[in-house]
Formats: C-alpha cells, structure tokens, sequence
C-alpha cells in the first residue's frame, strides 16, 4: 500500500522521457511553505524515489519565484504547535530528519540528479529546499538568503548541514547572523550557485535532457533535421538561405546575413543583462534594424531576440552534448531544407559522434526534401503549407528500416 502523502494542489510534477519537472505551484504567495506546501513538496520526492525510468529532475517555482520561504500563518501555527499536519517536529519522523526538514532533504536522497531552477526569490525555507537539489542555476537578479535569523533561530530545514559543503563557514556565519539578502551573482561567488542564467529553468531543462540522454536504457535515437553547430550560426545561415530562395539576390542575401551576424554579437556580448544594459542594447538593435524592419516591428522584433530563451539558444551548442552519445543514432536531413541547412550541420553532427567513439551512427542527406521532410520544389518555408504530403514515404520508409534493426 502507497502511504505518500497527497501532492495536492501546490505541487505539480510533469514526467517527459526520463525527466521530471517539480513546479512549487502556490504564485499568488510565491510559492510560500504552508502545511500543504510541506505535506506536497515531501509526497513529491517519495513519490519520484520510487518512478521507474527517472533520469532527472528540474525544481522550479510557478510564478514570480522560486520559493518566499514559510507564510507567517504557518510560523504562527508552530509556535502555538497548532501545524499537526506536520507532526512533532521534535521527532524524526523521514530517517534522519523531521517533517520540516525532510522538504529539503528527499531532494538529497534521490538516487538521480535534482536541478533546482531559481529565479525571483529564494528566502529562508525556500533557500533551504534549494540546497537540497545537486545542481542550482540561478538568475543573476535573484534574491536570496538565510532569513531564519529573523526569528532567532537558525537554518533550521537541513540547511547548515547542506551548505557547509558549498560555503565557507565564515560566509555561512555572517549570512545566518544578519539575514542579508544576497543576489544570484553573489550567490555564485560564494558557492551556493552551480552557475548564473536568464532563464534558468530553460537552463535546467536542458541538463536535465542531456544527462536523460546518456541514460543506458536508451537505445537508440533518430535525429530529424537536428543541429551541430550553435544557435546563432543556424539563425544566419537560415536567414541567407531562406532570402536566396525567395528571390532575394545572393550578394544582399549575404549583406543581410552580415548585418543579422553583427545584431547577434550584440546580444550574446551581454553576458549579465541589466536595466542599463538593455537600453543600450535597444538602442543599438533599433540602429541596425531601422531601413530593413518596420517601425512597428522592430520593437516586437527586439523583445523576441532579447527574451532569455532565445539568449540562450544563441550559444548553446549541441555538439557538446552529441559528444557524449554512444548509443545507436541515425542522423536525417533534407536536400532542400533552408531551415537547417545540411552542409552546415551534418558534419559536424558526424565529428562529434566520432569524438563519443559511437560505433553505431548514420548521417544521411535525404535528396528533394525540405526541413519538415516533405517533397519539395525549392525548400522555402512559405512552400510548406501548399504541399499536400504530410512526410515524405521515403523518409519514413528510411526509419522504419533503420529502426527494425536496432
């Protein structure tokens, strides 16, 4: 018989090949521990400690934080002992640990890697619960602290045995004793942090997806129109390429490219955005952009290119990751696809499955089809809707035959 607690409403888990997603779901009091927030977060972990099939985990908070720490109707309800939903919290109740600190601690114990994603704020039991994870991403602008000391007690949640082995135990003393709120780049500084992002539960996620990836219970992956080379060299290519097709003349095709090439320099040359930071980047993308983009797009234009995703996706390089593939891969691609182009991205999607020492890979160049693998005349994306052929009979024919002899 299953004993887990309810997950109730404050907690979500969302499982996707391998990788579970916890999202603390109490916005409107950002993510704030009350009994049932306790009760779910708990149930959450034991259930997860039992999923067959898990390679990951990603730890975030709905809304505008991560995790406020505990409500003051909860303190209030502990000081009178009036929370039975979390038993006596003088007994061990979870092994080693209370209810209390048991929150945080299952993260801790899970036998696959839990990435906590931090953005807005993570203060005191949130905090806490953040330390427990293997890997914590965090959002430069991030709040954080130990807050405990507020009500003259200390990090009571595991915290002083988890961040002991992140911190120096001066910075750990001088936290706890004022309850000073430190940002995510300081908390990189002192340790707390595994590494600083805009989006950090974009981050997470793809972590999560490229440890899943190494999971040996893989056998095998088909990799349709995939690429090897970084965002930002897609993005280029893909604009040239899509221009040329529709008719643009290859030398301005090649001057807009150049110009696309410089706007995307800008952007990944701020490592850190700011208030002060953005504006002057604004500024000069709305320098870059006036003469080719409407007026009335280029604002709409420049919060698409800015948004942390898309940062992101700028530099993120897949080849790191295909490097560690060892498992069977066959790798597809369209003759005509101006979206990802081939020539750019099939070799080195092969390199790096030579530099893994994958015995087991096939890379083909599927002739006449566009990226979304169906016959085409020219590849252009404006040609997709007008082709009745949902996939093209030869591709699938390609990885049903592959597939049969993994």
């Amino acid at each position: 018989m299953d004993n887990t607690p309810s997950l109730n409403d404050r907690v979500t888990i969302e499982i996707t090949e391998g990788v579970a997603e916890v999202t603390l779901n109490r916005p409107d009091k950002l993510n704030a521990l009350d009994p049932a927030m306790f009760e779910a977060i708990i149930a959450a972990g034991e259930r997860l400690s039992r999923t067959v099939g898990l390679r990951a985990i990603v730890l975030a908070g709905a809304g505008k934080g991560f995790c406020a720490g505990l409500d003051k109707e909860t303190f209030a309800s502990l000081a009178a002992k009036a929370a039975p939903a979390l038993g006596d919290l003088t007994k061990r109740t979870h092994g080693i640990a209370n209810a209390f600190q048991q929150a945080a601690y299952v993260w801790r114990t899970l036998p696959v890697p839990v990435i906590a994603a931090i953005h807005g704020v993570a203060l005191g039991g949130g905090f806490q619960i953040a330390l427990g994870a293997d890997i914590r991403y965090v959002a430069p602008d991030a709040r954080l602290a130990i807050l405990e000391i507020k009500w003259g007690i200390v990090p009571d949640m595991g915290g002083i045995a988890l961040m002991r082995e992140l911190a120096r135990s001066d910075v750990i003393r001088e936290l706890a004793m004022t309850g000073r709120i430190f940002s995510g780049a300081d908390a990189l500084t002192y340790g707390f942090a595994t590494s600083l992002h805009a989006d950090p539960l974009a981050a997470a996620r793809l972590t999560a997806k490229e440890i899943a990836a190494r999971n040996p219970d893989v056998a095998f992956i088909v990799m349709m129109a995939g690429t090897g080379v970084p965002g930002d060299q897609v993005l280029v290519a893909q604009g040239e390429a899509i221009a040329v097709t529709s008719g643009t003349k290859p030398e301005e095709a090649a001057k807009h490219a150049a110009k696309e090439k410089e706007m995307l320099a800008l952007i990944e040359a701020e490592r850190v955005p700011s208030e002060k930071d953005d504006a002057a980047l604004e500024k000069q993308l709305r320098e870059k952009m006036a003469g080719d983009v409407p007026e009335a797009q280029i604002s709409l234009q420049i919060k698409q290119l800015t948004s942390p995703w898309f940062r992101y996706f700028l530099t993120y390089d897949p080849a790191v990751a295909l490097r560690r593939v060892t498992c069977a891969v066959l790798v597809l691609n369209g003759e005509k696809d101006k979206q990802v182009l081939p020539q750019q991205n099939l070799a080195p999607i092969r390199q790096a499955l030579e530099q893994a020492n994958n015995k087991h890979f096939e890379v083909d160049e599927l002739p006449g089809l566009n990226h979304l693998f169906q016959t085409a005349n020219t590849g252009s994306p404006t040609e997709y809707a007008q082709i009745e052929e949902t996939m093209s009979p030869v591709a699938l024919e390609k990885m049903a035959t592959w597939i049969a002899k993994q």
